[in-house]
């Protein structure tokens, strides 16, 4: 923000990315290779890529093309929630369910995931943002008190946390 500030006006700033969508195809393609080849920049192999989709998002061939450029030798495209699953370490290969609620930024992906497989999936706009826009406007309303947005977040992750047998970091 503070460079944009200071940037002549014949210069004009675009965001390739804005809440998980590509907005500008080619500065994005742009971006990825820079970033991509800045990480691989002295290796001959060409790496793999793992590239997470929100829940029964629908561009995994768009993704495909953005990295096109970029030195890689495979792209996997991956739901976020089964990501998030195996990530966390659930074995999501046994015949057992994983019921997974993934709140990011801008969305919240909620899946059932069994036998390696997402069975079934939902998005929703509802986001890490809101939840804590919500816990600071309860905040005001029922004790007269603001907060700041990092105090309502580490609310959100004392409360909103429901992991068992982890040890979780401590927000304090």
């Amino acid at each position: 923000q503070r460079l944009l500030a200071r940037s002549p006006g014949n210069i004009t700033a675009l965001y390739p990315f804005k809440e998980g969508l590509t907005k500008h195809r080619e500065q994005a393609s742009l971006y990825l290779d820079t970033v991509i080849r800045r990480v691989v920049n002295r290796t001959l192999i060409k790496p793999d890529a793992i590239v997470c989709l929100h829940a029964n998002a629908h561009g995994a061939s768009s993704v495909c093309d953005l990295l096109s450029r970029a030195p890689i030798k495979h792209v996997y495209v991956v739901e976020s929630p089964f990501a998030a699953a195996a990530g966390f370490g659930c074995d999501v290969f046994l015949p057992k369910s994983h019921l997974v609620v993934d709140i990011g930024e801008m969305h919240c992906d909620i899946a059932l995931i069994s036998l390696g497989s997402v069975v079934t999936a939902r998005n929703s706009k509802i986001s890490g943002h809101a939840f804590d826009r919500a816990i600071y406007d309860l905040v005001k309303k029922n004790y007269g008190l603001k907060i700041s947005q990092k105090t309502a977040e580490k609310i959100k992750l004392a409360v909103g946390t429901v992991c068992t047998g982890v040890d979780m970091p401590d927000i304090t």
